[in-house]
């Protein structure tokens, strides 16, 4: 589907990781439709850096809090966020 055609037909976007999501936020945020953002995997030390670790964790608390719906695979995962 070409968004850019359709994007009136469109009702949400669905990110499905934190880069993914900036992407749909910023669509979302001209076009004032809703995001919900998937988390399909999330480990507290993704990265060897801890730098990393900390901007990754970082972005993905951010997605989890501006999206309208986060939907988690399991309990224990929407816990640690």
């Amino acid at each position: 589907m070409d968004i850019q055609k359709n994007h009136k037909n469109v009702d949400f976007i669905i990110a499905v990781d934190p880069l993914n999501f900036l992407s749909g936020f910023t669509y979302s945020f001209f076009s004032r439709k809703r995001i919900l953002f998937h988390l399909p995997d999330f480990s507290e030390n993704r990265f060897n850096n801890k730098l990393l670790n900390v901007v990754y964790i970082v972005i993905t608390r951010t997605c989890c809090t501006v999206s309208q719906q986060t939907i988690c695979v399991s309990q224990e995962m929407h816990n640690k966020i």
